[in-house]
């Protein structure tokens, strides 16, 4: 996090564990392979955020493709896999996330712009 122009700025950069116009495939995959491969995903940051190394994972859904019954059934699939470890997982938003940066950081730097601008 930085402060530019005197407020404070933080990026939350986007993981793509799940996209589903990845997923899709042009038509090559299918909801239960997106499923597996988002499943294999969190499995491992669960696993590293149990040793203390915190973590962050995202879905991405378009409404063009999400709402297909096979990519909407994944979708689906994922929350409710996720939903069983929802006592140790924070469900939330990019915007609270980025709050919570904000809001735990002390004395953030002025953003300085590489370069000469």
């Amino acid at each position: 996090m930085v402060k530019a122009n005197g407020k404070p700025i933080t990026i939350i950069p986007k993981h793509w564990y799940f996209n589903d116009w990845r997923a899709w495939g042009g038509g090559q995959s299918n909801g239960e392979i997106a499923f597996q491969g988002f499943k294999a995903a969190f499995d491992f940051v669960y696993e590293e955020a149990l040793r203390g190394r915190a973590g962050r994972i995202d879905a991405l859904v378009h409404a063009e493709l999400g709402g297909r019954p096979y990519m909407a059934f994944a979708f689906e699939k994922m929350i409710r896999y996720v939903k069983q470890f929802e006592e140790a997982v924070w469900f939330t938003h990019r915007r609270d996330i980025a709050e919570y940066c904000i809001g735990h950081t002390n004395n953030p730097p002025d953003y300085r712009p590489l370069g000469d601008y």
